[in-house]
Parts: C-alpha cells; structure tokens; sequence
C-alpha cells in the first residue's frame, strides 16, 4: 500500500500566491503615493520658504520633517493594513511611544516650540538689549533651544521656554 504523502510542508497554490502578489504591488503603490504627496509639499514649501528670512525657513523646514514623516508613517500602516496585517497593536504602541518621548522631552519640546514662536513673532532682534529674569545683555544669536546674550565679558544662554514665561525688557 502507498502512502499518499506530501513533501511540501506548506499549502501554497496558484490563487494564494497571485492573490499576495497583487496585494503586495498595491502596497507598493500606495507607498509611492504617500511619498510622492510628501515630495509635493517639498516643492511647495520651498518655493513658499524662498521668500523669507533665514530664521523663518529654519521654522519652515521643521515643520515640513514632521509634516513628511506623519504622511510616511501613515502610508506604512496603510500599506502594512493593505498586506492584512493588523496594524491596530502597531498603532497603539506607536501612541505609547510618543506619550513616553514627548514626557520625557517635554522641556526640550517646550523650548524648541518657544524658539519657533521667538522666531515667528520677532519680540526682539539680534544685537537687542534685553533683561530677561535679570540677566541683562545684547542678544547675538537666537537659536530654536535657547537665546544667547553677551555682557562685556560674559555670554548667558538663556532657555526659549523661560523667554517666553518672563517679563522682558527691551532697550533699542
């Protein structure tokens, strides 16, 4: 008597196989897609950018990065859900790990979104004299984490975040 025996340990036939094919080259393309909008805001931005200041296409170019990477992000879990993989698990970790980040970096989150706003708004200017919480000096570099004053022989870099909760004064 024979045995009917099988020597491949899996099922795989035609169907299944053209079936993920198919589904695999849709991922692609929406992965494609999902690019090609972040590559269109690229061009956007930097024909919008071309027409400000320095400091303001620093602002610009930080805020497209995480404009790009959200879309990127979404059009993974899009492809990932696509392929029939549950996403639900990768998306709920994916919200504990920005809680987690965004606590434990919640200061420097606080100064470079004031440095953003000092940038934006303009309260004072370079070569400014400002008291900021009684430090006084000439303002010689504004950067998206802190402020730099100078008095005669001493340099203070003051946090944005602080700037921005403090009284100042400012002398032209």
């Amino acid at each position: 008597m024979i045995a009917n025996i099988s020597f491949v340990p899996f099922d795989i036939s035609i169907e299944k196989l053209n079936a993920f094919w198919i589904s695999f080259m849709e991922s692609l393309l929406i992965i494609f897609v999902f690019y090609g909008i972040t590559f269109v805001i690229m061009i956007f931005t930097n024909l919008f950018s071309n027409r400000l200041s320095k400091d303001k296409k620093v602002v610009v170019k930080l805020i497209r990065k995480i404009i790009n990477s959200v879309i990127l992000l979404s059009g993974l879990i899009a492809a990932m859900h696509n392929l029939g993989i549950d996403v639900r698990a990768f998306i709920l970790r994916l919200g504990l790990l920005g809680f987690a980040v965004g606590y434990a970096f919640k200061d420097v989150i606080a100064n470079a979104l004031a440095g953003m706003m000092i940038i934006l708004y303009r309260p004072f200017v370079i070569g400014d004299i400002v008291s900021i919480g009684g430090v006084e000096g000439e303002i010689t570099n504004i950067d998206m984490r802190h402020t730099t004053l100078r008095k005669k022989t001493h340099k203070f870099l003051v946090p944005n975040s602080k700037i921005l909760s403090e009284n100042i004064s400012i002398k032209h």
